[in-house]
């Protein structure tokens, strides 16, 4: 979720950086190849930009049953 948010804030310029983060696989560790799209999965702020993308979501989905009651 969190390198999803990463593609939002930068949009196209995200997609060379995200083949080679995949084309990686588990040929190194995690924290070096989260690094080639310029995360810090070392950083908190990283995995909060997960939580708050799903506190949206839920959001989203609370808003849309008030509607519907």
């Amino acid at each position: 979720m969190a390198l999803y948010q990463h593609y939002v804030e930068q949009g196209k310029d995200f997609i060379p950086k995200l083949k080679t983060f995949l084309s990686l696989g588990g040929s190194q560790n995690p924290n070096d190849i989260t690094k080639t799209v310029g995360a810090d999965i070392t950083n908190p702020l990283f995995w909060k930009k997960s939580i708050q993308y799903i506190e949206s979501l839920i959001q989203e989905l609370e808003d849309c049953v008030a509607v519907s009651k």
